[in-house]
């Protein structure tokens, strides 16, 4: 069904004005900040950080560049062990490179995807063949307890680098670096492994973090940005020196990158994020993580324009190839429907590549509101990836089902797992029985402020800047203008977006809503809607204007509560549990309705949207959320319409059929 939760926070004025009083801050920012419930010390830490912590706190890191001079001093050979996602990429390029730059006899090795994460006994026999003396993992190892005494058997040393969560034992080694250590001192835990090797570079150059922005603060902010991680405190510091750093990079591959992208004049922690992260992903998604690691680290301009272009075209292909995945789920879900009346959508091919099931996880996740796991089948073995949302535990989700795994991992909000083939059907089912006993709720948007626009100028809207780089733990501010009337809807660049101008009260806003194609779009003007927004400046001709961006829409006459609670009363009618007879009353839809129904998704041919979004069209009607969702049901069982990729549509030629027939409408006539 696909529902989601406006959440509205509330301000607290006392903090308000303690905000303003003590720093300064105008109104808007400093009721942004009163809805998040943030204290003034909570501000200053997240959002006034100044100074990263000294490097040497993390324990091990006068361990790790004692033998990495050695190391230097001694000419041995040195192997950097990377990862292939753009966290891993970007340490290992900076890495590798500062210690090229020492003069150091340094390789790099980045296993691909078919290989593994991590370490593995066939890696380290190949490095052992390279003459490798000392192996630097960055992004990987703290999990690496058999390869790591591998390394030691053939006498070569290993430092580890990584930030992922560690056991109270660890692997042995001269020196493990990770803030997630148990002993680990460091009192800023949430980096990513990109930025264990930032600091790792500092402590190289005496503690000296300017030196280490200069030669890495864009790859750091890269890294951070791409492995999602909270940019608050010293993340955010890094993110917004780095980005900077960005606009002027030196490296060849990166202003290629950058330019291919058209990102050229707009470097923010979102471009990042959309522009240059999944192409410096794709290449290691598609199984040739090599070809990001060489851009990074390329010298020569003409070999770095190549290399553009060819991580482009593999960004091009992960593109192509994530859409007819989608489109090919999407096809399964429109003939067997009754999966989504499930808690968690599980679906499994053997045609997908491993290095894309994470990716769209996330997209069906956002598509259907509910948990997601992705499984790609290859032979007696299936690999899986998952994503969930706050209030439902992924990594609790598996850990009921750990009996099929051959090996899981993860997350609240995301894991991974190997299965036997023949026991995805049990997994299917045993997780399912879980999310019924443990309900995902309903998926939820945050909203900050509901403003009045003329209350909003400039220089208040400029203000948010103080929040920026917006990200994982800080988004960009959701405001909700209340009540606005709709009065033109004009389509933008070959109808792909609109331009919308609502009246509130005394004055009228033009709103952008990008990717709403006018066929898409089934609200009419002359009506009322609440509109959630975020806002910027834009700056066009040297007139600066207020740019208000829609990111949802809803008509001022649905009821969020009745809504919610008529999605739970049909949740529980499809699944045989007790209904009182009131509430089948109140949901059983008359002939009239059915009609109703039928002949308005039957006029719009093909309707772009879920079950909530046709409700948002009727929702004046005497048809209430639960009733409108057993109206679909009945349509689609007795072969009137169908649920495809596209949407809602009629079958052609439907066959003639008697409703009071159908099994849902049966279970509900008898207490009538």
């Amino acid at each position: 069904m696909s529902l989601t939760r406006w959440v509205f926070k509330k301000e607290n004025e006392q903090k308000v004005e303690e905000f303003k009083e003590k720093f300064g801050l105008g109104n808007l920012v400093a009721r942004v900040l009163s809805a998040r419930n943030l204290t003034c010390e909570q501000y200053q830490n997240i959002f006034s950080c100044e100074n990263i912590e000294d490097p040497f706190t993390l324990k091990d890191m006068e361990k790790a560049i004692d033998r990495i001079n050695s190391a230097v001093k001694n000419n041995e050979k040195i192997a950097v062990y990377g990862d292939y996602d753009c966290d891993g990429i970007c340490a290992t390029a900076m890495l590798y490179k500062y210690l090229k730059s020492m003069g150091a006899n340094v390789i790099e090795y980045i296993p691909e995807r078919a290989q593994g994460y991590g370490l593995s006994k066939s890696a380290i026999d190949y490095l052992k063949e390279q003459s490798v003396n000392l192996i630097i993992t960055v992004d990987n190892g703290i999990v690496a307890f058999d390869e790591a005494s591998h390394i030691k058997d053939c006498n070569m040393d290993l430092i580890i680098t990584d930030h992922h969560n560690a056991s109270d034992t660890l692997p042995e080694a001269v020196a493990v670096v990770n803030p997630k250590r148990h002993d680990d001192n460091s009192k800023f835990k949430d980096i990513c492994g990109a930025v264990v090797v930032f600091k790792l570079i500092a402590a190289m150059e005496n503690a000296n973090y300017e030196a280490a922005f200069n030669f890495a603060g864009d790859l750091a902010a890269i890294a951070t940005i791409g492995d999602v991680m909270p940019l608050v405190e010293e993340n955010r510091l890094i993110v917004k020196k780095g980005l900077e750093l960005i606009k002027y990079t030196k490296s060849h591959g990166l202003q290629y990158l950058i330019k291919l992208s058209s990102l050229s004049n707009h470097i923010s922690s979102g471009t990042v994020a959309f522009g240059i992260c999944p192409r410096i992903n794709a290449t290691g998604r598609l199984g040739n993580a090599q070809l990001s690691f060489k851009l990074l680290t390329c010298e020569d301009e003409q070999e770095a324009k190549e290399l553009a272009d060819t991580v482009f075209g593999y960004n091009m292909k992960r593109q192509k190839t994530e859409s007819e995945i989608m489109s090919e789920i999407q096809s399964y879900i429109s003939q067997n429907h009754k999966e989504l009346h499930k808690p968690v959508l599980v679906v499994s091919s053997a045609n997908w590549p491993k290095g894309l099931i994470g990716i769209i996880a996330g997209k069906l996740m956002d598509l259907y509101s509910k948990p997601v796991v992705i499984l790609s089948i290859d032979g007696e073995t299936a690999v899986g990836s998952t994503r969930s949302f706050d209030g439902f535990s992924m990594y609790d989700a598996l850990d009921y089902c750990k009996e099929y795994f051959v090996k899981w991992g993860g997350h609240d909000l995301a894991g991974g797992l190997t299965i036997p083939t023949d026991k995805i059907e049990l997994f299917k089912q045993k997780i399912n029985e879980y999310a019924t006993e443990n309900q995902p709720p309903y998926r939820t948007k945050n909203i900050d402020l509901i403003i009045d626009p003329t209350q909003i100028n400039i220089s208040m809207v400029d203000e948010l800047k103080i929040l920026s780089p917006f990200g994982q733990s800080n988004p960009q501010p959701t405001f909700m203008i209340k009540n606005a009337k709709l009065v033109d809807i004009v389509p933008l660049s070959d109808h792909k977006h609109l331009r919308l101008k609502f009246l509130t009260q005394s004055t009228s806003i033009n709103a952008i809503y990008f990717n709403m194609p006018l066929s898409q779009f089934y609200y009419k003007v002359g009506n009322f809607f609440d509109v959630l927004v975020n806002i910027d400046i834009n700056h066009y001709q040297g007139i600066d204007r207020i740019n208000y961006k829609v990111t949802d829409i809803r008509p001022v006459e649905v009821n969020q509560t009745k809504m919610i609670a008529a999605a739970m009363e049909f949740d529980r009618l499809i699944k045989n549990k007790k209904v009182s007879s009131a509430i089948k009353r109140i949901v059983y839809p008359t002939h009239n309705e059915f009609t109703a129904v039928y002949k308005l998704v039957k006029k719009l041919k093909v309707f772009h949207g879920n079950t909530y979004k046709l409700y948002t069209l009727i929702c004046k009607s005497s048809i209430n959320y639960c009733k409108l969702c057993i109206i679909l049901e009945v349509l689609s069982t007795e072969g009137l319409i169908k649920f495809t990729s596209n949407g809602i549509e009629c079958v052609n030629n439907p066959p003639k059929v008697n409703l009071n027939s159908n099994p849902l409408i049966k279970q509900l006539r008898p207490n009538i």
